[in-house]
């Protein structure tokens, strides 16, 4: 007898835990559905986050900065994402500010917004290499200590940095000067306080 309550017991106690399992399932299932929006609102959302990109397209476009730049725009929950290259900062400004003043906007996303650092990075690059070996051939055939001279090109310019006396800040510039493909002379940021 005691057993057999046992086993009753038991099958009680599932029947119960099992049905509020089914109840609390049922509630959140249910709390899901109503937090769902119906697909006449998605559309409604759908419409006022494509108008708010038409807005700041037009705004973008109307800005003589960034008017001719290749920006993407997206627009969720009016939160605005702004995707592209620029070539200087003050375009990057000018961008998010025109988008972040556009009326309806909530946000601006701006990660993907890149400012290019050279036109021509491949370009700048092998004017960069040509320029060492240029410096470092100046320095094995005619004895001249360059080695404290550091080179960098951005935009086909030149720039000279580092440190060594004025003769060789000099002479380096005057190496460099006579490569081709660059848009134009050497700039000379030596430090010639050695």
């Amino acid at each position: 007898m005691k057993l057999k309550l046992l086993k009753y017991l038991l099958l009680l106690t599932a029947s119960i835990c099992l049905t509020a399992n089914i109840a609390l399932a049922t509630k959140i299932h249910t709390q899901k559905i109503s937090e769902q929006k119906n697909p006449v609102e998605k559309i409604i959302d759908f419409a006022a986050d494509s108008a708010l990109t038409l807005k700041v397209y037009a705004a973008l476009n109307s800005n003589e900065a960034i008017k001719d730049k290749d920006i993407s725009v997206s627009t969720t929950n009016a939160v605005v994402s702004l995707v592209g290259k620029l070539d200087t900062e003050d375009q990057f400004d000018a961008a998010k500010k025109v988008a972040t003043e556009t009326d309806g906007v909530k946000d601006v996303v701006t990660e993907n917004l890149i400012v290019q650092s050279s036109n021509q990075p491949m370009t700048d690059s092998w004017i960069t290499a040509k320029a060492k070996a240029m410096l470092l051939k100046d320095r094995i055939t005619n004895s001249h200590d360059t080695s404290g001279i550091h080179v960098e090109t951005k935009n086909g310019k030149i720039f000279l940095t580092g440190k060594a006396t004025a003769t060789e800040a000099e002479h380096a510039k005057q190496v460099v000067d006579t490569l081709e493909g660059t848009s134009a002379k050497a700039v000379n940021n030596i430090d010639t306080k050695v």
